[in-house]
């Protein structure tokens, strides 16, 4: 069991070809209650 590669084979987002400046764009503004848990980011 190895719960993460070792620091030889590691690699960041940079190494796999993910653009670490990617962000999501913003969200509607929530208009009831119930929205903030369904349109939750998380």
């Amino acid at each position: 069991y190895t719960p993460a590669p070792g620091p030889n084979s590691a690699r960041d987002a940079k190494a796999c070809g993910v653009d670490p400046a990617f962000s999501l764009p913003p969200l509607a503004p929530r208009t009831r209650p119930g929205e903030w848990l369904e349109y939750s980011p998380l």
